[in-house]
């Protein structure tokens, strides 16, 4: 089908690279695509945990990936979710015994679509597999997290994706981590007739901003993309919905963070007939919602237009790692100053000889 295709489209761009001699500093992470992330800031730095992703069509990456500020590494347990991409990520600090736990929910893998949810413990590396799971398996969806500000609760929102069936959700799921219960927010139709995936997701004082990713629409018995270039507004204070038209060009399998009362939209992919990356990030006014398109100067050894990578969003620093670029597949990373909307530090890709799932790595 169409819809799987698009969505899938990007694993078809893998390119494994191999050299003919690995010095021990080359050594680093395959080169992995629908990847999320959390960091978590720790005395000596800032941490990136990754979990899985695709290395290709078939094979997937294995376990939690750890990026410290010195090395980067994968996590020692033998019982772990199974591989996947495309799932859901959130942080969350348990209450009851100060644990602090990485989420991982949903996602395709080899065995199909999954509705699971993890927890990882950062500091006990291990797993723990939770007793209840999303209302329907679904990947590729558009996610969000936050502390519910009157129950001080975590609250995860998962909206859109595709399901084990392969058609498009078109709802609105939020999940309570402390109370191991998920429930019906809303259905998206006022917004969209079919549903959306590959969007964006973001919470912003009481209201969730949906937007990016795609959709289609049945025609003369034939599949139409379309990408969306209109943000879902849903008040979760009055449980209502309204579409925001925007001057958007559009994208799909990018990234998003909040910062300065302002949506920047970084690189993903868009669609004119053929599957193209976007080479530049946008600006939005949440007050407006007009979006400005700003270049960013890579540095030359390094391709920053990418798709299905994973996104860090830390104050003014926003760190992209992984994800497919031009040449295919990609282990490189940067980090984006806002302030100054310039690269400040990267890693450029190096070749890795194979995937393994307890390396460690440097």
């Amino acid at each position: 089908m169409v819809n799987m295709v698009i969505c899938l489209v990007s694993l078809a761009f893998y390119k494994i690279a191999f050299s003919s001699i690995e010095l021990p500093s080359d050594v680093i992470v395959p080169k992995i695509s629908g990847i999320r992330t959390i960091s978590v800031e720790k005395s000596d730095g800032l941490y990136f945990y990754m979990f899985s992703g695709s290395i290709d069509a078939s094979r997937f990456s294995s376990n939690m990936m750890i990026k410290s500020p010195k090395s980067i590494r994968f996590s020692n347990t033998f019982y772990y979710p199974p591989d996947r991409s495309y799932y859901g990520m959130a942080y969350f600090e348990d209450p009851t015994n100060n644990n602090k736990l990485v989420i991982i929910f949903g996602g395709i893998g080899l065995d199909g679509v999954y509705g699971d949810i993890w927890a990882y413990n950062i500091d006990m590396d291990i797993w723990k597999k939770f007793d209840f799971e999303l209302p329907e398996p679904c990947y590729d969806f558009a996610y969000t997290s936050f502390i519910d500000p009157i129950t001080n609760k975590t609250i995860i929102v998962i909206s859109g994706g595709l399901n084990n069936m392969n058609t498009y959700v078109n709802k609105a799921y939020k999940c309570i981590i402390e109370d191991k219960y998920c429930e019906l927010i809303k259905s998206l139709e006022d917004c969209f007739d079919y549903g959306i995936v590959g969007a964006e997701l973001l919470y912003i004082d009481d209201y969730l901003l949906l937007f990016s990713g795609y959709y289609y629409y049945r025609s003369n018995e034939s599949d139409n993309i379309v990408i969306n270039r209109a943000i879902c507004q849903i008040n979760l204070i009055e449980n209502s919905i309204h579409l925001i038209l925007t001057d958007s060009t559009g994208a799909f399998n990018g990234g998003s963070c909040y910062y300065n009362n302002s949506i920047y939209s970084f690189f993903g992919f868009t669609y004119y007939d053929y599957i193209k990356k976007i080479e530049s990030i946008y600006i939005t006014d949440i007050i407006d919602f007009i979006p400005t398109k700003i270049s960013i100067k890579c540095p030359k050894d390094l391709e920053c237009a990418r798709g299905s990578f994973a996104i860090s969003c830390n104050e003014n620093n926003v760190t992209i790692l992984g994800g497919i670029s031009k040449s295919g597949p990609t282990n490189s990373y940067f980090t984006i100053d806002l302030d100054i909307l310039e690269v400040v530090d990267y890693k450029e890709e190096l070749n890795y000889p194979s995937p393994r799932a307890f390396a460690s790595l440097s």
